[in-house]
């Protein structure tokens, strides 16, 4: 798993806890108002073709634990869904 931030400390506890951060995300799309079209965007051309499938995990959405994104990871692997 990557993470996409601009931060270097969050970058830094990613990594602590053994996340991949292959780049740092450029200003233009760490703004208040960045669309998270773009940074996903941004975040596959910097991967090029190595990736499989794109999760969002938004901090501004916290009523999440880590059973609910085991058991989306878990519907994900069980229904092989396909890209649109």
């Amino acid at each position: 798993m990557i993470v996409s931030t601009d931060s270097k400390e969050i970058a830094g506890e990613a990594e602590r806890v053994g996340l991949e951060v292959p780049f740092f995300r450029p200003g233009e799309f760490a703004t208040d108002a960045s669309l998270t079209i773009h940074v996903v965007q941004h975040a596959l051309s910097e991967l090029g073709s190595s990736w499989d499938a794109v999760m969002i995990l938004q901090p501004t959405s916290p009523f999440r634990n880590v059973e609910d994104i085991d058991r989306c990871l878990e519907l994900f692997a069980n229904t092989k869904p396909t890209a649109l």
